[in-house]
Parts: structure tokens; C-alpha cells; sequence
């Protein structure tokens, strides 16, 4: 499927240059994804590259998932509105590299 959208593709989104319209919800979560590079704070748990430059100067979107956060809590993430050239068109699939380590990391929804 090809995405029209006013920002930089976010059907095609690396997360390089910004965020590409999507954003955090501003209510019904209990807290905020990031954009990173590089390793994050706490020890072990965060990846040491992007997927897209494999390097630490990539940029990334994570969730900080150790303390304060309890088990139950929720960070959303939402895109924009992905309008394809065809309106029939309804043969999109989501892509997208993931990385959860920790003793407790909890699940990843997709909705």
C-alpha cells in the first residue's frame, strides 16, 4: 500500500528524523514512549543500535518499563491517520523491529 500524508512518510517512518506524526496519547496511559540512540538508562535492558543505521547514533522509539512503572501499567503510542492512494486499497501490513528484555518487561500490544 502507498501512504499519503503531509510529514515525512509515516508509513515509512525510521524514526530518524522525528517522530513522523505519531505521538504519544494524551490521556488513557500511564506513561510516555521516547525517541533514543544510543543504550538507555537502565543496564542491560535496552538495545545498543537502531535497526535502521545499526549504530548508536539511530534513533529509536522506547518505553521506560523500570521503576516507578508496576505491573498494568500502559504507554500508547498512536500514528496518524494512514490514507492510501486507493481507497480500496486495504492491503497495508505493519513492519516494525522490536526489542523487550528484563525480568519483568510485561507484553507488547498491537492494535
Amino acid at each position: 500500500c502507498t501512504v499519503v500524508y503531509n510529514y515525512t512518510n509515516p508509513g515509512e517512518c525510521s524514526f530518524e528524523d522525528g517522530l513522523c506524526g505519531y505521538h504519544n496519547s494524551p490521556e488513557d496511559d500511564h506513561f510516555e514512549w521516547d525517541r533514543q540512540n544510543g543504550t538507555t538508562a537502565s543496564i542491560s535492558t535496552g538495545p545498543a543500535n537502531d535497526h535502521t543505521l545499526n549504530n548508536n547514533l539511530g534513533y529509536y522509539m522506547f518505553i521506560e518499563a523500570s521503576i516507578p512503572r508496576v505491573q498494568g501499567d500502559t504507554a500508547i503510542f498512536s500514528s496518524p491517520w494512514l490514507i492510501t492512494k486507493d481507497w480500496y486499497d486495504y492491503n497495508c501490513n505493519l513492519t516494525f523491529w522490536y526489542h523487550m528484555k528484563g525480568a519483568h518487561i510485561g507484553q507488547l500490544d498491537v492494535k
